[in-house]
């Protein structure tokens, strides 16, 4: 068992819900009522011993992950505090857990290796609710050619969104386009400073970082970050692809994205995530019927947005009203660009986006093509029935519900 706190770094006191009884840290990571994010470091729900994990949970434990440590070495374990660390001690390894505060926030799990281990793999089981996983590889060449870009650190990580549909309600949550947050690749530094990346992988409810042998074997220990296990909670793509004037429009059309309309719902607002790189310039979003895995009919003209900033984020429409119908489908589309613009995206399956033949958005779907894609596109509905299922719980989060700094 793991010799739980003696003591608390004032910085860990501050931020973390500490329970000594059930050994684990609440953090409420984000307390926004409609996206609400909170980490567990440790498991709750095993009382004997901390146990190296964090779990992360969106939108009120709607969505979770949880990643735990393998190990099967016999040594003595230690649960201390250093600074705004957390430190989990067993053996020839370290943890280090910890918040992130730069973007939209995100938390690390650092393993550190004391010495050179048996294995170049380091492992951890991974268990989720109500998320899929996406890989994202290094561009090809035509990618690259064609406007893509793929920072060094999402080459090889893993994209989480919600596997059910996420619809973004005036009075509900903020699912966005259901982006749960991603995985990055690790970046691994031995004590000379020595740099390489570990290879992410995920199969079979086992997350596993590999590290080329060759490194382990001239690395100057202790080797930080040898897993650095970095959770972002960001909810824009990792990519960007450029788009020019004449590219064809494109409308997500994965599960997620997908919409189905009651009586008297209604399209208030549409949303882009991308940037320009210099100037202004916009870009016209609208909501299509959906069937046959396609958009079929436009249902309005499209809304213009202006995109205004080098910086990737949301850009949003000014308020619209457009009327949806009972029973049907919907997802939303873009085109009709004014100038050059990025848009922010990930790589998903195939089908997950469709393509059309034109540049604007026409009044009937042509469409050419399907591709992988997952776009930063969504659309904010009100709710014709007015429905208490999409009111706010602002009772819910960690520091709300009575967990305490216990002995």
């Amino acid at each position: 068992m793991a010799d739980f706190l003696t003591k608390v770094s004032k910085e860990v006191s501050d931020k973390y819900a500490i329970d000594k009884v059930n050994k684990y840290f609440g953090l409420e990571a984000k307390s926004e009522p409609k996206d609400r994010i909170q980490t567990e470091i440790g498991d709750s729900k095993d009382p004997t011993t901390f146990q190296p994990q964090v779990k992360v949970m969106r939108w009120d434990n709607e969505v979770n992950f949880s990643v735990r440590l393998k190990d099967d070495q016999i040594a003595t374990e230690a649960v201390t505090t250093s600074q705004d660390k957390i430190v989990w001690s067993k053996g020839t390894r370290e943890a280090n857990f910890y918040d992130l505060t730069e973007g939209e926030g995100g938390y690390e799990f650092e393993v550190i290796l004391k010495e050179k281990p048996a294995t170049n793999k380091i492992e951890f089981t991974l268990n989720t609710k109500g998320l899929d996983f996406f890989y994202q590889p290094e561009l090809t060449q035509e990618e690259k050619d064609g406007g893509f870009y793929r920072p060094d650190n999402v080459i090889g990580s893993y994209v989480a969104y919600a596997s059910e549909r996420k619809t973004n309600y005036v009075n509900g949550k903020l699912y966005k386009t259901g982006q749960f947050g991603i995985i990055y690749r690790p970046k691994i530094i031995d004590s000379a400073g020595l740099e390489t990346w570990g290879t992410l992988n995920i199969e079979n409810g086992i997350l596993n970082v590999e590290i080329p042998q060759k490194y382990l074997d001239e690395a100057v220990y202790p080797v930080r970050h040898a897993t650095g296990l970095t959770i972002g909670y960001t909810t824009l793509g990792g990519s960007l692809e450029s788009l020019s004037t004449s590219v064809v429009a494109r409308g997500n059309v994965f599960t997620a994205a997908k919409y189905t309309a009651s009586t008297g719902d209604t399209i208030i607002q549409y949303s882009f995530g991308g940037s320009i790189n210099s100037g202004s310039g916009t870009v016209d979003e609208a909501a299509y019927t959906f069937s046959g895995g396609v958009p079929v009919t436009r249902l309005q003209a499209g809304t213009s947005i202006t995109v205004d900033s080098s910086t990737k984020q949301f850009f949003n429409s000014a308020p619209v009203s457009h009327s949806l119908s009972n029973g049907i489908v919907y997802v939303i589309c873009e085109g009709n660009l004014s100038a050059t613009l990025n848009i922010a995206y990930n790589t998903g399956t195939s089908n997950d986006t469709s393509g059309n033949n034109n540049s604007t958005l026409p009044a009937t779907w042509s469409q050419p093509g399907t591709y992988s894609n997952k776009y930063s596109i969504y659309a904010t509905y009100t709710a014709g029935g007015g429905s208490p299922d999409y009111t706010i719980d602002e009772t819910k989060g960690f520091k709300k519900t009575g967990v305490k700094i216990i002995g």
